[in-house]
C-alpha cells in the first residue's frame, strides 16, 4: 500500500545569486515539515518527468555526504530565530525553463526571480512560477 505524500505551497521565494550559488530561502518549508537543519536531496531528474525539483530532507550534514546532488540547508540564526537557505544547481534552473543569466541579473533588484516552494512529509519541492 501505497501512502500519497501532502505537500503545500508556503512560500513565493527569490532566487538570489551569492557568492557564485544560486540561492533560495526555506524557511517557511522548514517549518511545515517541523525541521531543523540537515541537507536536500535534490532530484534533478525528476525535473522532466514532474516539472518540478523535488527535495527529500535528510539530517545528515551535505559535507559528510558524497552525492552531487545533496545540498546543505545554511542556517543563520538572529534574534528573532532561525532562517534557512540553499543552493538550488544552475542545471536545476535550466531544467526548470529558468535562464540562469537572467537569473543573475535581477537578483538584486527589485523583480528577482522567484520559485514557489512547497512542502510536507519530510519533502521540499521548488516549481517555476
Amino acid at each position: 500500500m501505497t501512502e500519497d505524500i501532502q505537500i503545500e505551497p508556503v512560500d513565493l521565494a527569490a532566487i538570489r545569486y551569492q557568492g557564485g550559488a544560486y540561492t533560495v530561502a526555506i524557511t517557511k518549508a522548514m517549518n511545515r515539515i517541523d525541521k531543523s537543519g540537515g541537507s536536500l536531496f535534490l532530484d534533478i531528474h525528476a525535473i522532466e518527468d514532474m516539472g518540478v525539483l523535488p527535495g527529500m530532507w535528510t539530517a545528515d550534514d551535505a559535507d559528510e555526504v558524497v552525492d552531487k546532488n545533496t545540498r546543505k540547508i545554511h542556517v543563520k540564526r538572529n534574534q528573532s530565530g532561525e532562517s534557512y537557505r540553499v543552493n538550488i544547481p544552475e542545471r536545476a534552473l535550466e531544467d526548470l525553463g529558468l535562464d540562469p543569466e537572467e537569473v543573475r541579473e535581477r537578483s538584486d533588484g527589485k523583480n528577482p526571480m522567484k520559485l514557489t516552494v512547497l512542502a510536507g512529509d519530510d519533502m521540499i519541492v521548488f516549481q517555476p512560477i
